[in-house]
């Protein structure tokens, strides 16, 4: 039986005109404009204006995004300038080996030049990249990195919990054994006390300050998108770090504030949110 593959577009968001982008986004924006302006009052309404806000981010970025084939041999730090400079490269090269048999003919040089130009902008893609990772790593990342590169190399497509003893010595092997091994010592059934256990009992606990509920206003919901990674993977809506980035103090900062007030609101957690 074959299975079809399920193939996942992806758009090379760092050749993006973001301004071209932006003017995208704000016509879409405004053919949204009487689901995103109004009031949001109702649970509806609510899923409503983020479907429509989620709908006009994705048009503009299939319009303006130039789309990528993604492949393990990606050079990630590729920019569009170097592929200019690559092409600018390869025309001079076949100057330079045509006249191979003239050592002092100036296309030899004018190929030494752009090599090593060539050469140094790669380099320098490199450095910037991987500058620009560093940036937006939290310690937490930069320790499982360090973790994975120290483990054994694996395949990681045959990883499996090894085989379980219980306390009265037996061995388990089966996968359904060891899961509800697994969850009986994590949570344990409640058994009633022995004479020897003691009971707490806890008198006037501290109770904590009510505290005041956040205001989402644009400003807030600007200042903190302006701050998150834009290399994360993105979540159930397909929306990258990228755009809300690039597009928050312009444009989806004040519906965010909107909607977000409307979540806690009425206690409801969008499903692609």
């Amino acid at each position: 039986m074959y299975l079809l593959s399920q193939h996942t577009e992806h758009f090379n968001y760092k050749t993006v005109d973001w301004d071209e982008y932006n003017n995208q986004l704000e016509n879409e924006i405004t053919k949204e404009a009487t689901a995103l302006e109004n009031p949001i009052d109702t649970i509806k309404d609510l899923e409503q204006a983020t479907n429509q806000m989620f709908e006009a981010i994705d048009r503009t970025t299939r319009e303006v995004a130039p789309p990528i084939k993604t492949t393990p041999h990606m050079k990630r730090w590729w920019t569009k300038d170097l592929s200019s400079l690559r092409i600018s490269r390869n025309k001079v090269s076949a100057e330079h080996y045509k006249w191979r048999g003239l050592p002092k003919h100036p296309s030899h040089a004018k190929y030494k030049t752009l090599n090593a130009n060539f050469a140094r902008a790669i380099e320098q893609a490199k450095t910037s990249h991987w500058k620009e990772w560093i940036e937006h790593t939290s310690s937490a990342d930069v320790w499982t990195v360090h973790k994975y590169m120290k483990a054994n190399p694996t395949d990681y497509g045959r990883q499996r919990i090894p085989d379980l003893k219980t306390l009265d010595s037996t061995t388990v092997t089966l996968n359904d054994s060891k899961a509800k091994c697994l969850a009986n010592t994590f949570f344990p059934l409640e058994r009633p006390l022995n004479w020897d256990e003691h009971t707490f009992e806890e008198r006037n606990p501290p109770k904590a300050t009510q505290s005041k509920f956040p205001l989402f206003t644009p400003e807030r919901i600007a200042a903190t998108l302006t701050k998150i990674n834009p290399h994360k993977a993105p979540g159930l809506s397909g929306i990258l770090n990228a755009i809300l980035k690039k597009c928050a103090n312009t444009l989806l900062a004040p519906h965010l504030s909107s909607i977000y007030t409307a979540i806690c609101k009425f206690k409801h957690m969008l499903t692609k949110l």
